[in-house]
């Protein structure tokens, strides 16, 4: 339980700034993005889809961007000498972050570069009996096109490197291809 109220406070902090920048916003857009994860080196997981629900807010120089992201955790194909070949189940990870982008939002038609980075709180949940869910803290870091299409929506595609800690040290590393339509309020 102690856990669980960390992970809370955490989130209540990532949100302050979130709250706060509407009052000074450039811009303000909301979106929903998918595609695919790819986890690298990891014996218990193969690729699964990735899909979510985020905020566009300029402010000035960046964009902050507060996040939902559902990840399908693919089933992995091993063996072993002993018991021979088997299937890892998956699992599903959820995350709530907040990236700050450079460049992220684009004013006129066109194509634009931006990088981005951020961190998050990813529950992760096994589809195994005998293995407890657990959140961990992660971060992200990535870049991206932003097409504007019109005044009210634009495209943006990025690949970020997604790295979720774990107990002893360790963590779990993949790589997140996004792709999501933005819809812009105001002007």
């Amino acid at each position: 339980m102690k856990g669980s109220r960390s992970w809370g406070f955490l989130f209540a902090v990532l949100l302050i700034p979130c709250l706060s920048a509407p009052a000074f916003a450039t811009g303000l857009a909301a979106g929903a993005f998918g595609v695919y994860n790819f986890p690298i080196l990891q014996d218990d997981a193969a690729g699964g889809a990735l899909y979510g629900l985020k905020a566009k807010i300029g402010v000035p120089v960046v964009v902050l961007e507060p996040s939902l992201t559902f990840i399908s955790v693919g089933d992995k194909e091993n063996e072993d000498d002993a018991i021979g070949d088997f299937t890892q189940k998956g699992g599903s990870i959820t995350s709530y972050g907040l990236n700050v982008s450079l460049g992220g939002m684009k004013e006129m038609p066109g194509v634009g570069f931006y990088g981005t980075g951020g961190i998050g709180a990813y529950a992760l949940s096994s589809d195994l009996d005998y293995k407890e869910d657990e959140t961990r803290f992660g971060f992200n870091v990535g870049a991206g096109l932003v097409f504007k299409v019109s005044p009210k929506f634009d495209i943006d595609m990025s690949g970020r490197f997604i790295v979720i800690t774990l107990d002893g040290g360790g963590s779990r590393k993949s790589v997140g291809l996004f792709t999501g339509l933005n819809f812009y309020f105001g002007s």
